[in-house]
């Protein structure tokens, strides 16, 4: 018997993958059948089981092997149309996506460059027009005036840490 460009072997022992193959159908609609108890079956010692395929069975969903390759490459041909459309779909996508990352990086490379022309310029500070008394008063220890450390703008604080 003829199954999808293949013999059925002469009614020979084939493994569960080779049956599936054969008959167009999953390993687990194999393993199905074997469970129902529709494929005749054996296990070696191994544990490999292995089936015997003798042909169209009405009890196997009413279906022939015939019948239901055919229905199964029509549904295959039908989910790889859909799956393609999909994939389509995605790239399209992606290829928007990108030039939106790729416009907002150019945005954002743009302002960076502007950033030191938004900081507001630095002003001296005014020294006091009242002149300050030469040394602490009496009972108060003179503390050393705080290092002035480098001014950061908020910006390079917030981006690097620092």
């Amino acid at each position: 018997m003829l199954y999808r460009g293949y013999h059925a072997m002469n009614n020979e022992w084939i493994t569960v993958a080779n049956a599936s193959r054969l008959l167009g159908v999953s390993k687990q609609a194999i393993r199905q059948r074997i469970y129902r108890n529709t494929i005749s079956h054996r296990k070696d010692a191994e544990g490999t089981v292995f089936v015997r395929i003798t042909g169209p069975n009405p009890d196997t969903n009413g279906e022939s092997y015939g019948e239901n390759t055919a229905y199964t490459e029509d549904a295959n041909r039908e989910l790889i149309d859909e799956l393609r459309d999909r994939v389509g779909f995605l790239e399209r996508q992606l290829d928007t996506e990108q030039a939106a990352s790729a416009e907002l990086r150019r945005i954002v490379a743009g302002l960076v460059q502007r950033v030191p022309e938004l900081e507001p310029p630095r002003e001296p500070r005014e020294s006091p027009e009242t002149t300050a008394p030469e040394g602490p008063p009496e009972g108060v220890e003179e503390v050393p005036p705080p290092k002035e450390e480098k001014s950061i703008s908020w910006w390079r604080r917030k981006i690097f840490g620092a």
